[in-house]
């Protein structure tokens, strides 16, 4: 592998961590950065490892996984937000229709 590979090598390395990094802190704008740097560095290489190649398609496979139980969550958490919001609508409306007049 020539010695311009294997400085492409070690940044894709170096990126993959920062991926994870990345996921767990839930940047996900740092994460959208990193994999075009990586898709770059991809595009450069004569030719990608095969273990490389492997280690990426399975750190992809898993932080999709991540990803998507992340969604399933917030997905969670916006519905009982909207269930709240109409309990404490109709809890709102419950009171204002049992309000007495106190002009009388």
């Amino acid at each position: 592998m020539p010695t311009d590979d294997e400085e492409l090598v070690q940044q894709l390395i170096q990126i993959e961590s920062e991926l994870d990094r990345a996921l767990e802190r839930e940047d996900f704008e740092r994460m959208n950065m990193l994999l075009e740097q990586r898709e770059l560095l991809l595009k450069t290489l004569s030719k990608i490892p095969e273990e490389l190649a492997n280690n990426i398609i399975e750190a992809d496979r898993v932080r999709l996984e991540k990803m998507k139980n992340f969604m399933e969550n917030i997905k969670n958490q916006a519905l009982q937000t909207r269930t709240s919001q109409a309990a404490l609508k109709s809890y709102s409306n419950l009171q204002e229709g049992t309000k007495l007049d106190e002009r009388k």
